[in-house]
């Protein structure tokens, strides 16, 4: 079943209570009377009254026979009961799933950013100066101007072209990683750039670095905007290699008009498992949560149901991130924000560093970690994309995923192997009184063992039955 914001919640079911206890004290009062007045009714003069054959008619023929009504009485609530209990287990399991699901992440190991602006992000949440304002202003990557990350001076002529230059500074930070892992395990980079020549430069770069591995590193063409749709599909479809290094870069073409101020982004994520088998291996900067994605007139509706999901206090939630949106959803999620009661201070990017572009939403996401590692608590992150704002937060992995249980199968169902066991002693005691061939009572406990094996070998069965009514219900 695909799993999605709404939790298919399927109603428990109760087990009920079982018939009267009076009403087996009745069955076996009536089947003593009845077996002990028919055994002296028809019991031969002359023979001993206490004797096994009299014992036996008078007493073990109506203890199997009201054993065998009993249960047969009862059976119906038990497996009653044993559907209950396999179908609120579905019930539990699919809560618990949803949970897992709504709560999966990503984790962000190191990211990059160079912006117009020097210390963007502390600039903006007040840490550091003055917050900057640059509204409607197509700003360059000035050769004066220092990375928000704290890296050299912007530098053009590190390389052929302004694209090389940037792209070698963008994965200078990564090079350690790329060293040690790019031999063992996947490592793909996405690139998002107007430039035709993107991914030559990428692997050109790669080259000049002179990692020992560089050709094992897959180099990718971004479909349209990098942003948290694409961890949404590396998170439902499961398809996601151990690292992605997503870069973004997003520069004023020569001979174009210029449409946007010049943003590069670079930023390096792991599964979460990965991260999860290596726990000394890696310190994450941040972990990115599972997104949603909603229409501005019900992004409210969706802020709250992901808060909820992933267990997020709202007072966690300290800042809230908006990049590459027009005004109406502007508002509409810094409306959701206020109603979902966040303490959380609104910051615009496209109002600090200018007209936004495609490089947006990555340059928000790389902001928001980069003030998780500095302590600021855990970030939303609102940017232009799916239904129309995609939702995400981010921050550290306080909430541990809940627990999948395995179901126990119940193998015997006990009131069946009480009918089983009568009925085959009835048998039994059928044959003696017919003076049977001897070979046929051989058969009776070979009966009863097949028939236990059957209810044994039949649990399996009987949960899938169960499994497939809830799917064919929840679908």
């Amino acid at each position: 079943m695909k799993l999605d914001w709404r939790l298919h919640e399927r109603k428990e079911l109760e087990s009920g209570k079982p018939p009267s206890a009076w009403i087996a004290v009745a069955i076996t009062v009536l089947a003593f009377i009845i077996g002990f007045a028919v055994t002296v009714l028809t019991w031969q003069k002359g023979q001993p009254v206490v004797s096994a054959p009299f014992a036996i008619r008078a007493l073990l023929v109506p203890l199997l026979v009201s054993g065998f009504l009993c249960a047969l009485l009862y059976t119906g609530h038990e497996d009653w009961t044993d559907t209950v209990d396999v179908w609120n287990f579905l019930c539990a399991r699919g809560r618990v799933r949803w949970q897992a699901w709504s709560q999966g992440c990503v984790a962000i190991l190191e990211s990059v950013t160079f912006t117009p602006e020097k210390d963007l992000a502390e600039r903006m949440l007040g840490l550091e100066g003055s917050e900057p304002r640059n509204e409607g202003k197509l700003l360059p990557l000035s050769a004066d101007r220092e990375s928000d990350a704290g890296q050299e001076s912007y530098d053009v002529a590190l390389s052929g072209s302004r694209l090389d230059a940037t792209l070698e500074k963008l994965l200078m930070p990564f090079v350690p990683f790329m060293a040690r892992f790019a031999a063992r395990h996947s490592f793909v980079a996405i690139l998002q750039s107007e430039d035709e020549d993107g991914i030559s430069a990428v692997r050109a770069v790669l080259r000049k670095l002179d990692l020992p591995d560089a050709d094992r590193i897959g180099v990718e063409r971004a479909e349209g905007q990098i942003d948290a749709a694409l961890i949404h599909r590396w998170l439902n479809e499961g398809k996601m290699p151990d690292f992605c290094l997503l870069l973004a870069c997003q520069l004023h073409q020569e001979g174009q008009d210029v449409r946007y101020s010049e943003v590069a982004v670079g930023m390096l994520l792991a599964t979460e498992d990965f991260i999860r088998r290596y726990p000394r291996e890696f310190k994450p900067q941040a972990y990115v949560f599972q997104p949603v994605s909603a229409a501005p007139e019900s992004v409210t509706h969706a802020l709250r149901d992901m808060l909820k999901a992933q267990r997020m206090p709202p007072e966690y939630v300290r800042h809230l991130w908006l990049s590459s949106l027009p005004k109406q959803a502007r508002h509409a999620a810094e409306a959701a924000s206020e109603a979902a009661a966040l303490k959380a201070a609104a910051h615009d990017v496209d109002l600090a560093i200018g007209k936004p572009g495609p490089a947006g939403a990555l340059l928000a996401q790389a902001l928001a970690a980069e003030m998780v590692q500095h302590g600021q608590g855990t970030q939303l992150v609102a940017t232009s994309g799916g239904a129309g704002i995609l939702l995400n937060l981010t921050g550290t992995q306080e909430v541990p995923a809940p627990v999948e249980h395995e179901y126990e199968l119940r193998y015997l169902r006990p009131l069946r192997i009480v009918a089983y066991a009568c009925m085959c002693g009835l048998a039994g005691i059928f044959l003696g009184v017919t003076e049977a061939p001897g070979g046929l009572f051989l058969l009776v406990p070979f009966v009863l063992v097949a028939l236990v094996l059957m209810e044994a070998l039949g649990a399996q069965g009987r949960y899938e039955e169960v499994e497939a009514m809830y799917h064919g219900r929840s679908e």
